[in-house]
Parts: structure tokens; sequence; C-alpha cells
């Protein structure tokens, strides 16, 4: 059985076109990967506080979306014991060096705006996940035992 098959990227993502294309481009990239969407932050926060199933090896983040926005649950999940070694890489429509400082000041682990063609999308999921899911080394059962 491959070791990565029950490992996760989960998006949180309001626009449905930006989730399709992504679950298309990662279950063609990374087919060893599950991948998952919620549509908004309050998705994100109360399926990684309820769910019985291990935290993902990475979520990719939306700033702007309905009823919790990427912001607030940036602030959630640095605060949490459980969630707080979970990379997260804001991926957004933005570029305004505002949203990419208050990012980081959350602790988000990168800031990558949303390319603007399919080729370069498909290339930012292919350095995502040589570097993220490949490479990166992160703490096993993705928790800490001191904050």
């Amino acid at each position: 059985m491959n070791p990565n098959a029950t490992q996760l990227v989960l998006l949180a993502d309001d626009d449905e076109d930006d989730q399709l294309m992504l679950e298309s481009l990662f279950r063609q990239i990374c087919p060893d990967y599950l991948f998952a969407t919620v549509p908004d932050g309050q998705a994100l926060i109360e399926r990684l506080e309820w769910s019985n199933e291990p935290p993902p090896s990475l979520i990719l983040l939306d700033l702007n979306m309905p009823l919790v926005g990427g912001f607030d649950v940036l602030r959630h999940l640095k605060a949490s014991e459980r969630l707080y070694t979970i990379p997260v890489i804001v991926l957004t429509t933005s570029s305004e060096e505002r949203d990419v400082r208050q990012s980081y000041a959350l602790g988000a682990n990168a800031f990558l705006t949303k390319p603007g063609s399919h080729a370069d999308l498909k290339a930012m999921v292919e350095v995502l996940r040589d570097f993220w899911l490949r490479q990166a080394r992160l703490p096993a059962g993705g928790t800490l035992t001191s904050h």
C-alpha cells in the first residue's frame, strides 16, 4: 500500500471553477494523495475540529471567502495545539502587499497569487507537490509536543 494514500491536500476556496481546476490538476499530478475542497473558512475549521480523520498534509487557503475568511482561519489554525504545524499555503487572487504581510504575520507558510493561465497553475501545483509533499520534512502526526 502506498504510504501517501491516506494523506490529504485540503483546499478552502469559494470559487467553484478554482475548486474544480485545482482538484483536477492535483488528481493528475499527485494521484497518490487524496484531495478535498471546502467552500469557506467555517467549513474548513469544522472539518478539522470535528472530523476523526488525520490532519491534512497541506492546506491551500483562499483569503476572501464567505462566513469565515482566510485571515481568521489562519488565526484559528496557528492558535490550535493540534493544527498549528499543518503547512498552510495562502492561494488567492490578491497581490496586495498588506495581504502578503498579514498572511505571514498570522503564520502562513507561503503566499501565492493564483496564476492566470492553466499552464502556470499546473506548474504551480508541480512545485507544491515537489516541495511540500516530497521535500519538506514535517512533524509526524501533524503535531509537536510544545508550542
